[in-house]
């Protein structure tokens, strides 16, 4: 029911902004929106800024959302204290495609 939600969220914002990231922002509870521009926006002030890892971890991003198919996935970054992850979900079998990321990051 969860992925289901975050697939229907992705494709509300996704229809009306273009393409983007749902960003979860999970040490405050909260969710927005980000979309190929904003990234690109993102990535000319972290490189300003000399924030060269997080700029590194932007240019991932942008070529992830540039490259994807969104009829066959939708993108979820997840951001907590430490760390940002982006998180491919297969629209089919969300479930799954999120059990083969987990396995393929623990070998």
């Amino acid at each position: 029911v969860i992925l289901a939600d975050l697939i229907k969220r992705f494709d509300e914002a996704f229809q009306e902004q273009g393409p983007g990231a749902l960003c979860l922002n999970l040490a405050v509870q909260s969710s927005t929106y980000t979309t190929l521009d904003d990234f690109c926006g993102d990535l000319l002030a972290a490189e300003a800024a000399g924030h060269f890892s997080v700029s590194g971890m932007l240019r991932d991003v942008i070529s992830t959302v540039r490259l994807n198919n969104y009829d066959e996935r939708v993108l979820v970054l997840l951001i907590d204290r430490s760390k940002a992850s982006l998180l491919p979900i297969p629209r089919v079998e969300p479930a799954r495609g999120i059990q083969d990321a987990q396995e393929a990051a623990t070998l």
